[in-house]
């Protein structure tokens, strides 16, 4: 998943000082580098850089960029391959949340306050299911029932992970269909890429190989678009999968074949 770049609506001025305005171009600046360092793999500049735009934020209580940069800081940092330090961001994250609801309820209620949380949720289920704890990920997913509509294809598709893990693969088909309607409309072409994957193997387990195929496929286009060289691995084997189900081992090998020359 990759780190959505701060935008700022409001600058808020101060008289008689232009502190606060440049704090906030800084804090613009090094979430750019940090989301760029992100995107290339360079784990360690981008927690640098989020870290000083994090830094910026609180020095001018900016509640959106606080959220926004501690839950930068739990992604890059799961992606590190440092779960304990992605878990603290959270733990921070929910801490200040916690004070904006005691002192200032009205910034939870905008809308990018509430995107921020429903991401924040998402993410803990995500981490819960890759740490198969599908009950914590039930939990966490129930949170975000009301979710706004920039999240509510990712979350479809932690509800379609969820129902794969449990055997539900009705459920999972459902959900998958609802991420591929949602990520379309907001156009999250990574994510639209995983509903397909997603509703794929639920045709898969269904046996219903032509339309596993016609999901691997659209998946595959965009994991190519994407450059997700693992994703165009998992479609191109999905892809043997369903030949195998339609009865063309044939085809299957060249789809194996070709998995196995992407990776």
């Amino acid at each position: 998943m990759k780190p959505h770049l701060l935008l700022f609506l409001f600058l808020a001025a101060c008289a008689g000082t232009t502190r606060p305005p440049a704090l906030l171009s800084s804090a613009m600046e090094n979430s750019d580098l940090a989301a760029e360092a992100f995107a290339e793999g360079r784990h360690q500049d981008a927690l640098t850089a989020y870290t000083a735009a994090l830094d910026a934020h609180r020095q001018v209580d900016n509640p959106s960029g606080i959220l926004r940069n501690l839950l930068n800081l739990s992604i890059v940092s799961d992606a590190a391959g440092n779960s304990r330090q992605s878990h603290l961001y959270l733990t921070s994250f929910d801490r200040y949340a916690a004070t904006l609801a005691g002192s200032s309820p009205r910034d939870l209620g905008k809308k990018e306050t509430r995107v921020l949380l429903a991401e924040a949720a998402a993410f803990r289920a995500r981490l819960a299911l890759d740490e198969n704890k599908p009950d914590l990920a039930a939990s966490e997913l129930a949170r975000t029932a009301d979710a706004p509509p920039e999240v509510r294809g990712r979350i479809a598709n932690l509800h379609a992970r969820l129902a794969e893990r449990n055997g539900e693969f009705p459920a999972m088909l459902r959900h998958a269909k609802s991420g591929v309607a949602a990520n379309r409309r907001v156009k999250d072409e990574a994510e639209l890429a995983d509903s397909h994957r997603l509703a794929a193997r639920a045709q898969l387990a269904a046996s219903r190989p032509a339309e596993a195929e016609t999901h691997f496929l659209q998946a595959l286009e965009l994991d190519r678009k994407l450059a997700r060289p693992n994703c165009v691995q998992a479609d191109l084997l999905g892809l043997a999968g369903a030949a195998d189900l339609a009865g063309d081992p044939a085809k299957a090998l060249l789809f194996r074949q070709r998995a196995a020359a992407a990776r």
